[in-house]
């Protein structure tokens, strides 16, 4: 992944505070699929522009994409 690493929080937390969001806003994950079909970069623009670096890691886990 090309989060920063310099980043110290854990993703247990953003992994719980991210359930409830991602079936509230369920229009930026649609969004980040056809992003992904388009350029696998494209979707992480997406996730740190919307939700912040660290929520990066939760997208690539939750759309099943390793970088």
């Amino acid at each position: 992944l090309m989060v920063s690493p310099s980043s110290p929080a854990p993703p247990s937390p953003n992994l719980s505070s991210s359930a409830p969001s991602t079936s509230s806003e369920s229009n930026p994950y649609k969004r980040a699929y056809v992003a992904e079909l388009q350029n696998p970069y494209d979707l992480m623009v997406i996730i740190i522009g919307r939700n912040g670096e660290q929520e990066a890691d939760v997208g690539y886990a939750i759309l099943g994409f390793q970088a």
